[in-house]
């Protein structure tokens, strides 16, 4: 199910498993506000609906930031997941390894500083995210 379907990113919660989707769009200059507007959507939503899993489909997004932008919405992601106390987070990769290396590195600096209260791990597809994510629902 598709929640915030006027906003690039989407939030989908199946009812059965409990596990929303986050799929990040192409990653471009000119439209940030307008992905920063969708995230703040997705983690209230989290928040709203008590959401502890979440998967993170960046597998599809095309960037074209510079790095420190690139990274700083990352960080941005992480920590608003944390903030609506989400636990888990499955990260499907980036199909560009600079930006993959990006996220694995943002993620894994979000979850030694969160510890023990966050985990999170990276996969290559969405049925991997998932299978992860249901060994806890």
């Amino acid at each position: 199910m598709n929640l915030l379907e006027t906003t690039p990113t989407t939030l989908g919660k199946p009812l059965s498993t409990g596990i929303s989707t986050l799929v990040l769009p192409d990653l471009h200059e000119h439209n940030i506000a307008k992905v920063k507007q969708s995230i703040d959507s997705f983690i209230s939503s989290a928040r709203k609906y008590g959401t502890a899993s979440v998967i993170i489909d960046g597998s599809n997004s095309t960037v074209t930031l510079p790095e420190i932008t690139f990274k700083l919405i990352l960080d941005y992601i992480a920590i608003g997941l944390k903030s609506a106390h989400v636990q888990r987070a499955a990260r499907v990769q980036f199909s560009n390894t600079l930006h993959e290396a990006q996220a694995k590195d943002s993620f894994s600096t979000i979850e030694r500083t969160l510890r023990p209260s966050f985990q999170s791990e990276e996969f290559e597809t969405v049925i991997e995210a998932n299978a992860w994510l249901s060994v806890f629902s």
